[in-house]
């Protein structure tokens, strides 16, 4: 559901197989079974961006907005057809998007510049940290100043119920 921030007024309304329907490229990206969907507003790059597991096959789905407005086309692309666990997380910075899959045991990253591409996300130059710490978390870091080679934060929730290491 898309709400008009000053007023509340509902602007779309859709189900998730409705909405990755209408991802461009069109019908191409139909979740059997969607599950876990996931989004995000970045005001550095101006676009709203959402990821999906499938529950049927496990199978990941991103999509970017390609303005600010979330009722403009989406464009989008299936990550992985490999069948993955659920707790799925994601964060983004000035520089990237992070997506930890697999109980947080892999990363996944994708450059801002390819995320937001024109012609929609371009998964070239996307690379799958794996083995990392059980249910590591992106951070989301909206600084528009961080330089290129600043680290992106990976949370890790220790064994017990705080979240405190990093």
């Amino acid at each position: 559901v898309v709400h008009d921030k000053a007023t509340g007024r509902v602007l779309k309304r859709m189900t998730q197989v409705e909405f990755w329907s209408k991802v461009e490229p069109a019908n191409t990206l139909v979740p059997p079974q969607p599950d876990s969907p996931r989004m995000l507003y970045d005001p550095v790059s101006s676009r709203w961006i959402a990821v999906l597991l499938s529950e049927h096959k496990g199978h990941q789905y991103l999509a970017v907005s390609t303005s600010s407005d979330p009722t403009k086309p989406w464009k989008g692309v299936q990550l992985s057809k490999e069948k993955q666990q659920l707790l799925l997380k994601i964060g983004v910075d000035r520089n990237g998007f992070y997506m930890t899959i697999n109980s947080g045991e892999d990363c996944i990253v994708i450059p801002k510049a390819d995320l937001i591409a024109p012609g929609g996300p371009d998964l070239a130059n996307m690379v799958i940290f794996h083995n990392l710490a059980l249910e590591a978390l992106p951070a989301t870091d909206f600084n528009p100043a961080k330089a290129p080679d600043d680290p992106e934060v990976l949370l890790n929730k220790e064994f017990g119920d705080d979240c405190g290491k990093l």
